[in-house]
C-alpha cells in the first residue's frame, strides 16, 4: 500500500476511536430471515427490481443470474474477467469482453456487442439524464491511487481524500451528493464530491450505499492468512447507530449488496455460498 501522510494517519486513528466508542441503538430494520441459496459464487449484485442476482465466480471468470421465484440459474458468458465490474439492470446485463462491451438482453437473451472502452457502470451512467448532479459516476485510475469523478459528457475530475493510497470499493451516493470508499489497510470513509470527510466508518470492508444516509460494510476478524469471522452491519452517517444483520448465521459474510427497493440484501462467504437476508423496514 502507498504512504499516507503523518497528519492523515492521526486523522484516522482519532476518528476510527470515536466511531468504535459509539453505543448501538434503535434499529430502524428487522431481519425477517437469511437463508442460504442452492447455488455458489461471489459479488452477488440485484437487478433495480430485486427478483434477479447476477455472480461470478472467485476469479471473475464467467457470469451467471439467478431468478429468486423460479430459483433458475441461466448462464450469461464463459469468458475470464466478465464479471469484473458487470452489471444487471431489469431489461440487460452489461459486461466487458476483452476490449468490447456485451450487452444481453433478459428477456429474448438477444446479445448485442459495442466497441467501447468505458466499463459497465460508466457506459450506463453517461446513458442517463442526469440533472441534479454534475458527475454521474466514479471510478479509481489503474493503480488505486487517486478516485476520479466522471461527467455525462466524459470529463474528469481526479482527487485523493485521503492522499496517495489504494482506494477501493469507491461508490457514488444515489443521489450523486457523497463518496463510499475504503483505503486499503486504513478504513472506510463518507465524503463530499471536493474530498472533505463527513464520516469515518472504521477499519471495515465492502461497504456499498443503502440509501444516501445509510451504509452497509462488513466487519472482519481474520489471522492476516483467512477469514475467522465477519459479520455485516447497517450504519446511519448521521445519526451515529448500527445495527448487526447477521446475528442468526455463523456464515462469514463479505461483499454484500442491496436490492434498490432495500428488502433484500445478498452476500457470498469465502467458500462461494451464496445467501439471502431479507428485511422489514419499520
Amino acid at each position: 500500500m502507498k504512504n499516507l501522510n503523518t497528519k492523515n494517519i492521526a486523522s484516522v486513528i482519532l476518528l476510527t476511536l470515536a466511531t468504535i466508542s459509539i453505543a448501538v441503538s434503535q434499529n430502524t430494520y428487522s431481519v425477517e430471515k437469511i437463508e442460504k441459496l442452492e447455488i455458489n459464487g461471489y459479488k452477488a449484485k440485484f437487478n433495480p427490481e430485486g427478483d434477479k442476482v447476477l455472480f461470478t465466480t472467485s476469479n471473475a471468470t464467467g457470469l451467471k443470474v439467478y431468478d429468486i421465484a423460479k430459483k433458475e440459474v441461466t448462464e450469461i458468458a464463459e469468458t475470464p474477467k466478465a464479471g469484473q465490474g458487470a452489471i444487471i439492470t431489469n431489461k440487460e446485463i452489461v459486461f466487458k469482453s476483452q476490449n468490447n462491451l456485451e450487452l444481453v438482453d433478459l428477456s429474448t437473451g438477444a446479445r448485442t456487442t459495442i466497441q467501447n472502452d468505458k466499463t459497465p457502470g460508466e457506459y450506463l451512467a453517461t446513458k442517463e439524464v442526469v440533472e441534479t448532479s454534475e458527475f454521474v459516476y466514479v471510478k479509481t485510475n489503474e493503480n488505486l491511487d487517486e478516485i476520479i469523478l466522471v461527467t455525462k459528457s466524459g470529463g474528469e475530475k481526479h482527487m485523493a481524500p485521503m492522499g496517495r493510497a489504494d482506494y477501493l470499493n469507491v461508490a457514488l451516493s444515489p443521489d450523486r451528493s457523497k463518496l463510499l470508499f475504503r483505503v486499503s489497510g486504513v478504513g472506510s470513509f463518507i465524503t463530499d464530491l471536493n474530498g472533505s470527510v463527513i464520516r469515518e466508518l472504521g477499519n471495515v470492508e465492502f461497504p456499498v450505499w443503502l440509501n444516501n444516509e445509510e451504509v452497509i460494510y462488513a466487519e472482519i476478524e481474520d489471522d492476516g492468512y483467512r477469514y475467522i469471522s465477519s459479520d455485516l452491519y447497517i450504519d446511519s452517517i448521521q445519526k451515529f447507530e448500527r445495527q448487526k444483520l447477521t446475528n442468526t448465521t455463523k456464515a462469514i459474510a463479505l461483499y454484500p449488496d442491496i436490492s434498490e427497493d432495500q428488502s433484500k440484501v445478498a452476500f457470498s462467504t469465502p467458500n462461494g455460498e451464496l445467501y439471502l437476508i431479507s428485511l422489514i423496514k419499520e
